[in-house]
């Protein structure tokens, strides 16, 4: 009888770790499909955005390039401002920024310095007017000369620039990276990228916008270079069609002067044998 007891409770025993090990396998089955769910959804979303990464380069390197075609192709200003804000555009999808802007000096635009820009919805845009001087011109010129000016944060600023604070808070301006375009002795302008939050931007950030503040350079050096050659050759034609009519002119007066002499001798000879 102790024996016979004896395997009735283990036999019971050997029941419930059954259950337990049924229960633990339902749950360990449970827990794998939620955590390969868990898996696939993280795969699909690193896929997406890796998608959407390689849309937005591909976004940035038409932008780029549709930008240097129309410099270089002497497109009008309307069109070279519609194209600066789709380079704009591009930028900041791609950095994930409320803003970016290209302030142009009057080097570039070869008039009145400008602003072109993109932003997101809501967001007042730049005036014109901060880069014409003013209170703020000091700012502006430290801003315009330095090669790379990164502002984490914008209620934390240096002295240099501190005037400008009252700006950033009227255009919902928190953090910023400008990248100067062009050299510091003669500077084309900046680009800037900014954000509504405090940003601390990282290397490669800085990297990517230098590499496109390089292309709007060139392309705007080449633009200024075919516009200097073309008024060289406006000048060159103008001289040659100021020298033609002056040797036409010469020309014309040589020839009323041959035939002022021929009929001063014909009129000689036509006396002198009369008198004969």
């Amino acid at each position: 009888l102790p024996i016979s007891r004896q395997i009735l409770l283990t036999d019971q025993e050997l029941e419930q770790a059954k259950s337990m090990l049924l229960a633990k396998e339902r749950d360990a089955e449970q827990l794998s499909e939620v955590t390969l769910a868990g898996l696939a959804v993280r795969q699909f979303r690193e896929q997406i955005n890796a998608s959407r990464r390689l849309q937005d380069q591909l976004r940035l390197e038409q932008a780029s390039r549709a930008l240097v075609e129309g410099l270089v192709g002497g497109q009008s200003p309307e069109e070279i401002e519609e194209r600066l804000v789709r380079l704009c555009g591009a930028i900041a999808q791609r950095a994930e920024m409320t803003r970016c802007s290209v302030g142009l000096t009057a080097r570039a635009t070869g008039a009145a310095p400008r602003v072109v820009e993109w932003t997101v919805e809501g967001a007042p845009p730049w005036q014109d007017s901060l880069l014409a001087g003013g209170a703020n011109q000091a700012a502006m010129t430290h801003i315009h000369l330095q090669e790379v000016m990164a502002i984490g944060d914008t209620w934390k600023l240096d002295s240099a620039v501190a005037p400008l604070r009252p700006q950033f808070d009227r255009y919902q301006v928190r953090a910023m990276l400008t990248v100067r375009v062009g050299p510091e002795h003669a500077p084309l302008g900046t680009i800037s990228l900014s954000s509504r939050k405090p940003h601390e931007w990282t290397e490669s950030e800085i990297n990517d916008l230098r590499l496109i503040s390089h292309i709007v350079a060139g392309a705007l050096e080449a633009r200024n270079a075919q516009r200097a050659l073309e008024h060289e050759r406006q000048a060159l034609a103008q001289r040659v069609a100021e020298q033609t009519a002056e040797l036409t002119s010469a020309n014309a007066a040589l020839v009323q002067m041959m035939w002022t002499k021929d009929r001063f001798l014909a009129n000689m000879s036509h006396e002198l044998r009369t008198r004969l």
